[in-house]
């Protein structure tokens, strides 16, 4: 008999529980968590849906003596307890209530809460009782529903008829789905009211099944769907971390058409994975099978899902080859065929290739087109061929002309350097000339001559430095990114090195011989924009130099013909473009500025030119067919009263115009004409300059449309323009977590500025993402990325480089709010083509907030320029003292200070940390310190780091440095350890006899979800609290201690004088366990001398058309309104209402609720927030 595990989800309706979000059959582009962290929500009392609290009046009964009771009653029974599916379940059975006065009282024990016995799941219980002198006792307890193991049977997917109602599956949600799931007439029901963008979610997952290693396994089901749709099978083991899925049937995608038919469907598999825990999946997401995806939001129907042990089929699969694509290398690559190409068999899993399995001729020496062919057969002869295509080519570099007579053959002399002796004696010299540089005070001598249209240079003395002699040139233009070659002839009497340098950073020294050679040498530049660099050969003192006559010519500076690999970043693209007059005809020439402002597209003139074309606002690439009408559509205005003109024009220079005069005033004009031209393509060109009496200024446009119009209507989406709107950013894309925690972005470009507007952050790193895809990529190259940002609230941003294949290669940035220049160089040793660059700006420390992140003068560019080695980091610890002496031996580490100073950080102890796991959550130092001496341990790297200070007993102690509060991302960047003396005049020794690395005692849980009512104080349940304290400033007997288990403290029965009181909560850990917890916030109790406000309703929410809430014993009543409009009444201690009882209609409700007061002690509360409810077609 096969062993089959047994999983039931328990969803606690105490609190709000996360569910998990992205435990991915496909793993997003940036991997999204499968687990997340359960958020902390106000607990509410869950009241009964089909009962009133159970309450009975109590009995007077007067006290037999003088003394005061001042003692609760005790409630016992109330453990927490499981139950079976369908059970008959009273929540008083086996309850007691005794008080040491009154006896006992179980008949005066009030139930709030329901038990749901017909679905599996958690119901919470709360049981009250006061006695005659007013001593209040709660107790809760949580009453476990699930299905008896008995009635399950042996099956290896148990209950998949699904005559045990929903019992054992499970549906998961995620990337943006929305989904429910009932079993209606012994018949799986999945709605799917939103797919995910992937094809996970919403995802019905079975038990958890042992699978055997080795054995072939048949599925069969029964589906249909009310519209036809694709779903996706999966049989694998969901992960709670990368790479969140191992499949158990790789290279078999089971993708299956669902009509509104029922059809049975079967495959088969064979279990080759050691690891036998995993589940039946279905996908039921956005899944590409042969019916398309248009009617993904359907619902779906599944029965009789079976698992069988089966023989395997004969095998006629050929092998899967994966990873052979074609390429395009650059001349001088090595190419190695079998790189990135694997093989899966279904049957023999997978196959090993060597070089017997490609032909191949591709010569990375000699530009072409080359071909390989892979061939590959399984044991059972199937055989698998694929051929791809190599494309073999060289750089390609194109003269830039900014080399002035680099052939000097119009250059005649060349003139001295000129100085300005007052500003540091800066090179002044005029550009686009031939100039040169002789240190003649630095001992060096040389004179310049064009000989034969080329330079020579006689060296008779070469001066102290490199740059004592110089031929020179300035003007040059260079554009961050670009790469550039610097090409040239020389030749030297007598061998010798010399130097060619554009810019300060880019040089290359060339060793010259006798006979004139050709030289070059390929930069790129990483600086500003500038149009006036310098060209240097620097011929003065350097290795291997001699006094010499150097000849030059040929100079020539090219750049490198590539594709941009982002678009639009300068944030200057926005589909419009703006010509203006740049001559001037006695008017002037007009100096314009024009972009988007507050999502409007503001043009600015001073002066109009000499011609109504002076000034243009144009787009072009239209549409054009003959006998067509089309009419031109926007908002406009001017500062002053102008006229301007509406053109079309095509690509014959055929012109349909209007003129129209604009007003201070926004307003709307149209422009229709019908269009009998020849052309194919035209420009819709607003012109701006000299029209009538216009005069310059500034003018706004909105809402631009180009459409057609037939029998005077507008034809739907024909609207040509790009951007008419001006809310749109060209290139770039955002994304935001749609699922809880809600994440939030939005973004508009203005003026050269990229604004990021992030509300809400999501539950990780990738909660938000602005981004751009398709980049290109070249394996072994090296790119740099260069941007200019601020934050208007300091906070942390990742960059990642995701390549097709998902490797990624990524940066922290620390955002200040000021702009920063930030750069990021690497080495793209992935294999894929092409890659999406990626800002990651969601939750990715607690430096990360909700922020408005305002982007200039992004770049990503392909880097030439050489690259320090990477530093390795060391194998073994490494200890080194700054103002500290260091004694090491095998044992320990004697480190010994004197007089730290006020700057006490200037000296410390740096040691490497090695071998440390992220898991692990502490550092244990064991140390001895100066007695009452303070030390600060701190530790660092990847851009994460936690310190703390510590005072020395004198004895050998240990110091535990806590890192619970980092990400295990964070902590695996770790490297470094730091120890300071850290108060000014300190002498004396410490001593490190060594570390460990462990896990601390974790802290409690803040108190979360408070609630102060009128009467009592309630918060979240935490279990494995010892106890609670309650401290109430200026009332005697502060802080109230609060038993195991009691997750509320009655202020009433303190009885305060009428005034404001500061409440705080702290969770009481064992100390062994768990550490207290930390206090939580200030909460205000009032107690007024009149009637005071009901709480607000809070906790809501809708299970199964349910509605629930938080209970507010105090309240006389609730009032349910339906989008803002009362539906119902309900009447004081029930906390529930069954919706279906409003009778509503298909669609999409706004649920909210106010408590209603008596008007003597208490007032209405104020109107709670919306909880949705949506009732499907």
């Amino acid at each position: 008999m096969k062993k089959v595990l047994f999983m039931f989800l328990m969803v606690f309706t105490v609190f709000a529980v996360a569910a998990c979000n992205g435990a991915t059959t496909e793993a997003p582009t940036t991997a999204a968590p499968t687990t997340v962290a359960p958020t902390t929500v106000a607990p509410t009392t869950v009241a009964p849906t089909t009962q009133a609290p159970t309450t009975v009046a109590p009995t007077t009964v007067a006290p037999t003596t003088g003394v005061q009771d001042t003692e609760a009653p005790v409630i016992s029974g109330v453990d927490d307890i499981t139950i079976y599916l369908n059970a008959v379940f009273d929540p008083m059975e086996g309850v007691s209530a005794i008080d040491n006065v009154d006896g006992d009282i179980t008949d005066q024990v009030t139930v709030t809460g329901i038990v749901d016995t017909t679905k599996t799941g958690t119901n919470f219980l709360k049981y009250s009782v006061t006695d005659q002198a007013g001593n209040k006792k709660e107790e809760t307890r949580y009453v476990y529903v699930e299905v008896d193991p008995n009635l399950i049977g042996d099956e290896i997917v148990q209950n998949g008829d699904f005559s045990l109602g929903n019992a054992v599956w499970n549906v998961t949600d995620g990337e943006g789905s929305s989904s429910t799931f009932a079993v209606t007439d012994e018949v799986g029901v999945l709605t799917v009211l939103s797919p995910s963008w992937a094809a996970w979610a919403p995802r019905l997952e079975s038990n958890v099944i042992e699978f055997e290693n080795g054995v072939t396994y048949e599925i069969t089901f029964d589906a249909k769907a009310d519209a036809v749709r694709s779903i996706n099978v999966q049989v694998g083991q969901l992960l709670s971390g990368a790479p969140w899925f191992v499949d158990y049937k790789p290279g078999q995608p089971q993708v299956f058409d669902l009509s509104t038919d029922w059809q049975t469907f079967t495959f088969k598999f064979t279990m080759n994975n050691a690891t036998g825990e995993g589940q039946l999946l279905f996908e039921n997401g956005t899944v590409n099978g042969g019916v398309g995806t248009d009617n993904l939001a359907t619902v779906i129907y599944y029965d009789n899902v079976s698992i069988v042990e089966s023989t395997p089929d004969p095998d006629t699969a050929a092998p899967i080859i994966s990873g052979a694509t074609d390429l395009v290398l650059e001349t001088g690559a090595v190419y190695d065929p079998l790189a990135g190409v694997t093989v899966f068999d279904v049957v023999d899993g997978n196959i090993v290739l060597d070089s017997s399995n490609y032909v191949s001729d591709v010569d990375t020496s000699t530009p072409g087109e080359y071909t390989v062919t892979y061939t590959v057969s399984d044991v059972a002869g199937n055989i698998a061929t694929i051929t791809i295509n190599v494309t073999v080519v060289s750089l390609v570099f194109n003269n830039t002309d900014d080399i002035t007579d680099g052939t000097f053959v119009t250059t005649t002399t060349i003139v001295p350097e000129v100085q300005d002796e007052l500003n540091g004696y800066a090179d002044i010299t005029d550009p686009e000339i031939w100039y040169y540089y002789v240190a003649g005070w630095d001992g060096a001598a040389a004179t310049f001559s064009v000989i034969g249209e080329a330079a020579v240079i006689e060296v008779t003395a070469v001066g102290g430095a490199d740059w004592s002699v110089m031929l020179k040139q300035r003007g040059i233009e260079l554009v961050a990114g670009e790469t550039y070659k610097l090409t040239f002839t020389a030749s030297s009497t007598v061998a010798r090195d010399i130097i060619a340098k554009v810019s300060d950073n880019h040089a290359q020294t060339f060793a010259l011989t006798t006979d004139a050679a050709t030289y070059s040498f390929i930069f790129t530049y990483e600086g500003d924009y500038t149009d006036n660099e310098r060209l240097m050969f620097m011929l003065g003192n350097m290795t291997n130099y001699v006094a010499s006559t150097i000849t030059i010519d040929d100079v020539e500076l090219s750049i490198l013909q590539q594709d941009e690999l982002v678009v639009n970043g300068d944030f200057n693209v926005d589909g419009w473009s703006v010509w203006s007059q740049d001559w001037d005809q006695g008017t002037g020439i007009p100096s314009v500025t024009a972009g988007i402002v507050n999502g409007e597209y503001v043009v600015t003139t001073d002066l109009l030119g000499d011609a109504n074309w002076a000034i243009q606002l144009f787009q072009e690439g239209l549409v054009l067919e003959a006998g067509k009408t089309y009419r031109v559509t926007f908002d406009a205005m001017a500062d002053t009263t102008r006229s301007i003109n509406v053109k079309l024009i095509d690509g014959n220079g055929a012109e349909s115009f209007t003129t129209i005069a604009l007003t201070a005033t926004m307003d709307t004009y149209t422009f229709e004409f019908l269009y009998e031209g020849t052309s194919t393509t035209g420009k819709l060109d607003f012109e701006l300059g000299l029209i009538a009496d216009s005069v310059a200024g500034t003018v706004t446009f909105d809402n631009i449309k180009f459409e057609e119009v037939e029998s005077e209507a507008v034809v739907p989406a024909t609207d040509q323009v790009v951007n008419g709107t001006f809310d749109k950013v060209i290139g770039w894309s955002t994304w935001a977590q749609d699922w809880e925690p809600v994440a939030g972005v939005t973004i508009s470009q203005e003026l050269g500025q990229l604004l990021v507007d992030v509300t809400a952050l999501g539950g990780a790193n990738w909660g938000v993402q602005l981004f751009q895809e398709n980049v290109t990529l070249i394996e072994g190259a090296t790119y740099t990325l260069t941007f200019v940002a601020k934050a208007s609230v300091a906070r942390d941003m990742n960059f990642v480089l995701i390549d097709g294949n998902g490797a990624e290669f990524r940066e922290t940035f620390n955002l200040t709010d000021e702009f920063v220049v930030y750069t990021f160089t690497f080495l793209y040793d992935g294999t894929s083509t092409v890659g999406k660059l990626d800002f990651e700006l969601g939750n990715i420390s607690a430096a990360s907030v909700p922020a408005l992140i305002t982007f200039e003068e992004v770049n990503f560019f392909r880097n030439f320029n050489p690259q320090e080695e990477p530093v390795v980091e060391p194998t073994e610890e490494v200890w080194t003292g700054y103002g500290m002496t260091l004694v090491e031996t095998e044992t320990e580490i004697t480190i010994t200070y004197a007089d730290t100073p006020e700057q006490w950080w200037t000296i410390n102890a740096q040691g490497s940390l090695v071998e440390f796991d992220g898991t692990n959550n502490a550092i244990i130092f064991t140390i001895t310190g100066e007695a009452g001496q303070s030390y600060l341990f701190k530790i660092e790297g990847g851009g994460a780091a936690k310190e703390m200070t510590h005072i020395a007993s004198g004895v050998q102690e240990e110091v535990i440095l806590d890192l619970s509060s980092l990400t295990e991302t964070e902590r695996n960047g770790l490297n470094l350890v730091i120890i300071f003396s850290n108060v000014q005049g300190q002498t004396g020794t410490i001593v490190l006899h060594g570390w460990a690395y462990g896990n601390v005692i974790p802290q409690l849980t803040t108190p979360f979800g408070v609630v102060v009512s009128a009467t009592e104080i309630v918060w979240g349940a935490i279990p494995e609290a010892m106890g609670f304290e309650v401290y109430i400033d200026g009332v005697v007997g502060s802080p109230f201690a609060v038993a195991a288990g009691t997750y509320a403290f009655n202020l009433d029965a303190l009885a305060l004088d009428p005034g404001t009181y500061n409440i705080t909560l702290k969770a009481i850990g064992d100390g062994v366990n768990y550490l207290d917890s930390n206090l939580t916030g200030v909460f205000e109790y009032v107690v007024a001398s009149g009637p005071t406000q009901l709480v607000t309703p809070f906790g809501l929410v809708i299970n199964a058309d349910t509605l629930q809430w938080g209970a507010l014993p105090d309240a006389s009543s609730f009032e349910i309104y339906v989008d803002g409009v009362l539906a119902t009444t309900v009447a004081a201690g029930t906390y529930s209402l069954d919706l279906t009882t409003l009778t509503l209609g298909a669609g999409t409700y706004d649920i909210t609720i106010k408590a209603i007061g008596d008007g003597v002690d208490f007032l209405d509360s104020e109107l709670s927030g919306a909880v949705e409810y949506v009732i499907p077609e």
